[in-house]
């Protein structure tokens, strides 16, 4: 969730294999909207800002850096980030944002991308909804391939493991397994809904315990490390998005009209070992402008905060 530098160019120019080092933004931008119903508050006002956040972007001929994002479920964010194409080394992908529409998984990068792809989920708690994994295929300058995945899993609730976040989890370990054994090297960001300080309220049972280990113990087992964040992602106290839900999830998707995840870290970066990691940090951008239809200032761009990451690949 944070600033990077602009370079408008006025030539065409050519993209680059990956650079020895790689900058990777993990970010649910909380975009969602269902039939014109806000999931999460001030959408119209938060586009607005992230425009400007995402204007200010500056391609650095010396770095590769790749925005993996989610829930960027907007026409008018897209397209916008499509406009940036036209003067900078970015592209967006999918191609297309009717393909985005379904899922809300987007990448934004200056890589050079030899491949685009995704894996949806084969099962899904919402049907008009279909998340899974977009994976995007580049080349290093040792010509290596060089897989990044981008993911949003379902979730379980306070009652008990969700067999589809469960099966989402299996599918994610499953397909990097797939990549690994034939030597690649593999990053995969996004929002897995479960970390290692994962709780509810009042929940029934321990998450971390039931979902979070197993998964992540499968995860070393295939050869694959987690940047070591423990930093909350998703912060009940101090994200006002996520103290005030909107509408929709006070009434129908929540425990006593809130969220039932307490603050936690639930985005996360995992990458093969011949991956070197290199430092990170969590981001909390914010827009300074007065915002009178949310009846807040200086709110933060999404209900999540960023993981911003730096590999040696």
């Amino acid at each position: 969730m944070n600033k990077i530098f602009i370079l408008f160019l006025t030539l065409s120019i050519s993209f680059q294999a990956f650079s020895t080092e790689v900058e990777v933004f993990n970010w649910n931008i909380g975009l969602a909207r269902a039939k014109f119903i806000n999931l999460v508050p001030c959408i119209n006002r938060r586009i607005g800002a992230m425009k400007e956040y995402f204007g200010d972007i500056v391609n650095d001929e010396d770095k590769t850096v790749v925005y993996a994002l989610q829930e960027a479920y907007s026409r008018r964010f897209y397209k916008y980030l499509r406009s940036l194409e036209e003067n900078s080394q970015y592209k967006v992908y999918p191609r297309s944002f009717k393909e985005l529409k379904k899922n809300g998984i987007l990448f934004f990068t200056n890589a050079k991308v030899e491949n685009s792809y995704f894996i949806e989920w084969e099962r899904t708690k919402y049907p008009g909804i279909k998340r899974g994994i977009r994976f995007i295929q580049v080349e290093n300058e040792s010509n290596e391939n060089v897989f990044i995945a981008n993911t949003h899993t379902s979730y379980s609730n306070r009652k008990k493991v969700s067999t589809v976040h469960q099966s989402n989890l299996n599918q994610i370990t499953e397909a990097i397994n797939n990549l690994t054994s034939n030597g690649s090297k593999v990053l995969i960001a996004g929002d897995f809904n479960i970390g290692p300080d994962y709780s509810l309220k009042k929940q029934k049972y321990d998450p971390v315990v039931e979902i979070w280990k197993p998964f992540l113990t499968t995860m070393e087992g295939i050869g694959m490390n987690r940047v070591q964040n423990f930093e909350p992602t998703w912060n009940r106290e101090a994200n006002f998005l996520v103290k005030k839900p909107a509408f929709f999830i006070r009434n129908f998707e929540s425990y006593e009209g809130v969220w039932e995840e307490n603050t936690s870290v639930i985005d996360h970066i995992f990458t093969t070992k011949d991956i070197q990691h290199l430092g990170h940090e969590v981001l909390k951008p914010v827009n300074h402008n007065e915002n009178r239809s949310c009846k807040i200032t200086n709110f933060f761009l999404s209900d999540h905060f960023a993981l911003r990451a730096q590999f040696q690949m």
